[in-house]
């Protein structure tokens, strides 16, 4: 598979943000939404750096954030889309 050089596409950007994690997403997803071309780019073969999960020998291992603490989650709403938020469940009384 070839890509382009950064000469090929130095200026078709106003931002390049390296890395696919929760900050970069969130990151990329912020500045696109303000106006900005953005190119996302990630070494591996999936997004979402450590909230993800991975296959080793047979097993699958789920090495994702698993829960946010109740005051967070109403912080995290503020910044994502509206797909994401609106698929956000609050689960109490656990």
């Amino acid at each position: 598979m070839s890509f382009p050089s950064i000469d090929q596409i130095q200026g078709d950007f106003d931002v390049i943000v390296v890395g696919s994690g929760l900050g970069g997403l969130t990151c990329a997803n912020r500045l696109s939404r303000a106006g900005h071309s953005v190119l996302l780019l990630e070494h591996h073969d999936q997004v979402g750096g450590l909230a993800t999960w991975f296959k080793r020998k047979g097993h699958t291992f789920d090495v994702s954030l698993h829960g946010f603490p109740y005051g967070m989650v109403k912080t995290c709403k503020k910044y994502w889309n509206k797909a994401i938020r609106d698929s956000i469940v609050q689960l109490k009384n656990i």
